[in-house]
């Protein structure tokens, strides 16, 4: 029986019986896969570094690749990005040494995850279309739509929906030819998002409520809290508050269970968006800090403005919101993009708040 097919018990036998330390480290590396996917993230990382251990011992570069990559994911989930980018490139740099594209193309998808979530989205672009390449040259078509649908996310994050919806329909279009019924998950939920931004609401939240029945047939604890973000907050564009707030408040139990900061901070935020829970918008944006996550910086900063309005608190953080958007701005080589960054319908919310309240200052002066 192949190893993938085992469950997290018969692994468990499998190390105990094992006679080799390979055979000891391919079922500590499946542990760590199993409990990652299960959000067991404590035991998950146990088992990675054991099995990183025995492929380092052994000099199984393959073995020590693959594991890294996975305590990278277990970094990523758990808000140590530094952490997180760090394996990653290691596991890419192992991979590319060792001539196994597919590793290296995995490894540049997820160094280009950690760049869209830090606010890098230039490197992120880079990174994911590094990833592409690769993976057209391979005919990898599962690989290829997840790295349309992320390289679709980054445009979506910049308000570039054109661009998202573009990569994201293709992504679906070719999932839905091999079946990839995961990734199918992650792309309506992302296409639904864009559509909704367009102004194609019903359309939109159809979709991420279909991505949603999806995520919870599959029981996929990964997949399950993004979702449920997504929807909340296309239910927040459209006006619908009230329809939103169980989805914050269930995300936010789910992330709080298995303390995964990330979308701790996103369930604080999308409550905030409802008129609830406004009072943990500090420990928010401590989270957002933490996690040195410029979007989630300027969210949290725009909405403790938003509380606090008229106050001298209300300008202190508007002046922080600003600062982070202009940073990303900078960062952003291609003129086009940068503008339709600023124009985004929540970054340029920021801004005219802000020019209003510097209008107001210099009355005062």
């Amino acid at each position: 029986i192949p190893y993938g097919q085992l469950s997290a018990r018969q692994l468990r036998v499998l190390a105990e019986i094992a006679t080799s330390s390979i055979e000891k480290g391919v079922a500590a590396k499946h542990l760590a896969e199993i409990q990652t996917r299960l959000g067991n993230y404590a035991e998950a990382r146990q088992h990675a570094e054991e099995a990183a251990r025995i492929g380092e011992e052994a000099d199984d570069a393959r073995m020590v690749a693959e594991t890294y990559n996975i305590i990278g994911r277990i970094h990523d989930y758990t808000g140590r990005t530094d952490l997180a980018l760090d394996f990653y490139t290691r596991s890419m740099e192992a991979h590319r040494r060792e001539g196994n594209t597919l590793g290296e193309a995995t490894g540049l998808g997820n160094i280009g995850i950690i760049h869209m979530y830090r606010g890098e989205y230039g490197e992120a672009i880079a990174a994911y279309k590094a990833a592409l390449e690769l993976d057209r040259a391979a005919g990898n078509k599962r690989r290829m739509t997840i790295m349309m649908s992320n390289l679709g996310e980054v445009y979506q994050f910049l308000g570039a929906m054109e661009e998202a919806e573009a990569y994201h329909r293709e992504a679906l279009t070719i999932s839905r030819t091999i079946l990839f019924r995961m990734m199918q998950v992650e792309i309506l939920r992302n296409l639904g998002l864009d559509r909704v931004h367009l102004g194609r609401h019903e359309e939109g939240l159809a979709m991420m409520r279909e991505a949603l029945e999806m995520a919870e047939d599959l029981k996929d604890m990964e997949l399950l809290p993004q979702v449920l973000y997504s929807l909340g907050e296309g239910l927040v564009i459209a006006e619908r508050r009230e329809e939103a707030l169980p989805f914050a408040v269930r995300l936010l139990e789910m992330a709080e269970s298995r303390d995964v900061k990330d979308f701790i901070a996103k369930g604080i935020l999308l409550k905030s968006s409802c008129h609830a829970g406004v009072e943990e918008l500090e420990r928010g944006l401590r989270i957002a800090e933490e996690l040195a996550s410029r979007s989630l910086l300027w969210e949290f900063h725009a909405a403790l403005a938003r509380r606090e309005r008229g106050t001298e608190e209300a300008r202190r953080h508007l002046d922080a919101a600003k600062a982070e958007i202009d940073a990303v701005a900078g960062a952003l080589t291609d003129a086009a993009l940068r503008e339709k960054f600023l124009a985004a319908r929540g970054v340029k919310e920021i801004l005219n708040d802000h020019a209003r309240e510097v209008a107001g200052r210099n009355r005062d002066t």
